[in-house]
Formats: C-alpha cells, sequence, structure tokens
C-alpha cells in the first residue's frame, strides 16, 4: 500500500489539455511519489533534495484531439528557487495477467522499439484475435521511448516493464550491465 494516496483535482476535468483534447480525469501524485520513494532517492545530493521538495506533480487522462486516442501526461511543475534534476522517469506499462502454465489464452506478448522520439511498444495478444494495441508518444520531444527497463522492484513476480522517457540516473548501473530498483 502506498503511504500517501493521489489527490483527484475536480476543476481539471473537462478542461482543454495541452494537446487540444480534454481532460478526462487529473490527480496531484507529488505526495504519492515522495511517500513512495526509497529513503535515499531524494538525498543523493542535497541540492537537489530540497529542490525536489518544491516539485509538484500531475498525472491527467486525456482525450485526445481527434477524439480516437487516451493520452495519459505527466505535468512536472517546479515551484522551488533552485532547479530540479530528474535523474530518471519511467512510465509502467501494463503486463499480461497471465504467464504459461496458467493459459497460453491470457497471455499477451510486448514489443518495444526503443526508437526515442519515434519508439513504441506493440501488445498482442498471443492467441484468439490477435488484437494490438500500439502506444506511441503522444508528444515526441518529451517522452521519447529512451529505454525499454525491466522492473526490478515488480512485487508481482510478473515481467513488468516500464517506458522511460529520462535515463542519466541509471547510466552508471547500466554501463556495468547491472540494475538495481
Amino acid at each position: 500500500a502506498l503511504a500517501a494516496p493521489a489527490t483527484p483535482l475536480v476543476a481539471a476535468a473537462g478542461a482543454p489539455a495541452p494537446g487540444g483534447g480534454t481532460v478526462l480525469a487529473a490527480q496531484e501524485v507529488s505526495a504519492m511519489l515522495k511517500a513512495s520513494a526509497p529513503a535515499d532517492a531524494l538525498s543523493l545530493n542535497s541540492a537537489n533534495s530540497a529542490a525536489a521538495a518544491g516539485l509538484r506533480v500531475v498525472r491527467s487522462y486525456e482525450r485526445s484531439a481527434d477524439g480516437a486516442a487516451l493520452v495519459l501526461r505527466f505535468n512536472l511543475t517546479n515551484g522551488g528557487r533552485s532547479p530540479v534534476e530528474v535523474g530518471a522517469v519511467g512510465l509502467a506499462m501494463p503486463e499480461s495477467p497471465g504467464h504459461p502454465p496458467a493459459g497460453i489464452e491470457s497471455v499477451v506478448w510486448n514489443d518495444a522499439h526503443v526508437g526515442g522520439a519515434h519508439g513504441w511498444v506493440e501488445f498482442v495478444r498471443v492467441v484468439g484475435d490477435e488484437a494490438t494495441l500500439l502506444v506511441t508518444p503522444a508528444d515526441r520531444i518529451s517522452s521519447p521511448l529512451e529505454a525499454w527497463r525491466p522492473m526490478m522492484e515488480d512485487l508481482g513476480g510478473g515481467d513488468a516493464y516500464e517506458w522511460v522517457v529520462a535515463s542519466a540516473a541509471w547510466a552508471a548501473e547500466w554501463a556495468n550491465n547491472t540494475q538495481w530498483p
């Protein structure tokens, strides 16, 4: 369980979205992110830790301008006086609820194309109708697929991955072919 809940922003629902669509729901998630971060995550750099205290994070779900897509947007606002360095940002992608031998019918495979501004993730149902879901960045500048990171901290025992839009904080671990949550 998370130590702090997301706070719904009721006034945001129905408002115009930055991309021209409509905000369906929005939540202030700053307290939830800070409460769920490892104890040393914000204290590695004392100057950045103090600045991060003023960081506001709003998550919104939006209907695209053409009505054909659902957009997940995170808006980071620095309310402090010092700059904040965001070393890593990843968005968890859905995983298949079933793994063989649970039954091949429940398996969904994903295939990521780590192509930066042109990256995408394709989810394909293995059997049956072979339905496909293609996930692409709504804004190729601010949300490129920079890395496809296995979420080692996943406690569900599955194969969870995240769409990484900023990966500088993991560069040293990856250079040594290691990763720790």
